[in-house]
């Protein structure tokens, strides 16, 4: 199976969402020209699928605890203010 890796622009919002293939791996996030991109390693012969995000600020608050599993994507500075992205990610149904 042959993959790539694409970049995707990430909305500067709280919380957002993305389609990504099936299967893809975030691997990480840059900005390019003051815009912040996720790295994506993905195979295009997939379907799509939602995947769910979200953005806190230095000192924020982050609700932890039993159904909120995250994955930390990487820190950048936007407008002056230091942002953190994580994948929210959903529990597999039985």
């Amino acid at each position: 199976m042959i993959k790539f890796i694409e970049k995707y622009p990430i909305i500067i919002d709280k919380e957002f969402q993305l389609d990504l293939p099936l299967g893809s791996e975030v691997l990480g996030l840059s900005l390019i020209i003051g815009c912040p991109f996720v790295w994506v390693l993905l195979s295009k012969e997939f379907l799509e699928e939602k995947r769910f995000f979200e953005l806190f600020k230095t000192g924020e608050a982050i609700e932890c605890g039993i159904g909120f599993e995250r994955k930390y994507i990487g820190t950048f500075v936007f407008k002056q203010e230091v942002n953190h992205l994580f994948e929210r990610l959903i529990p597999k149904q039985l």
